[in-house]
C-alpha cells in the first residue's frame, strides 16, 4: 500500500492514534532520496505517478559530487535535479558535529528557490544549526530528532517537556 498509479487504490493503513499526523494515509506516503544522478533519472522514469523526490548534494570527488564551491556548478546540479524529477534539493550544511561541506548559503538557497524546488538540508544536529538555517528550509534531515523537536516547539510556543520514546509509541497504539 505505499504506491499505486491510482491513488484511489492505495490501501488504508490502520492507525490507532487520533489527532496525530497520519502520513501513512496520504497520497505521498514516501519521499525518495538519492545522491546518484543515474538513480534520480531512473526514479523519474520508473514512477509514472510522481513522488516527492530529493536530490541530495555533496561536495567531493566522486562522479556525482559537486566538484567545487562555485555558484555556476551548484546551479548545474540544481538544474539537473529539476530536469530529472527532483521536487526537493538536499544540500549538506556546515557546523558541528559533522562539519559537512557548506552547501546552503543564501545564494545557494536562492538558486534552489528559483528552480521552484523545496529545500530539505542535512544534517541538523545542534540548536545552532537549526537557528542558522531554520528559516531557509522547508524540511530537515536530523540525526538528533530531540534537538529538532525542541527547536520547533520553541518556535511554535509549545515548550512542553519531551515525552519518552516509550510513551510516544504507547500513545500511537504500539
Amino acid at each position: 500500500g505505499w504506491y499505486h498509479l491510482d491513488v484511489n487504490k492505495l490501501k488504508p493503513i490502520p492507525i490507532k492514534a487520533e489527532n496525530k499526523v497520519d502520513v501513512a494515509n496520504t497520497v505521498n506516503r514516501v519521499i525518495l532520496q538519492t545522491f546518484s544522478k543515474k538513480s534520480l533519472a531512473t526514479l523519474h522514469t520508473t514512477f509514472i505517478r510522481p513522488l516527492p523526490t530529493c536530490f541530495l548534494l555533496w561536495r567531493g570527488s566522486a562522479p556525482d559530487d559537486l566538484p567545487n564551491d562555485s555558484l555556476s556548478t551548484f546551479e548545474k546540479w540544481v538544474d539537473f535535479g529539476a530536469k530529472n524529477g527532483a521536487t526537493i534539493i538536499g544540500p549538506s550544511i556546515a557546523g558541528e558535529p559533522n562539519n559537512y561541506p557548506e552547501l546552503l548559503t543564501a545564494e545557494q538557497a536562492a538558486l534552489i528557490r528559483k528552480a521552484n524546488l523545496q529545500i530539505h538540508a542535512y544534517s541538523f544536529d545542534t540548536q545552532a544549526q537549526l537557528e542558522k538555517y531554520g528559516k531557509m528550509v522547508d524540511g530537515i534531515f536530523s540525526n538528533k530528532t530531540d534537538e529538532a523537536l525542541i527547536y520547533y516547539r520553541s518556535k511554535n510556543g509549545t515548550n512542553s517537556k519531551l515525552s519518552s520514546a516509550e510513551s510516544v509509541l504507547k500513545q500511537l497504539g504500539y
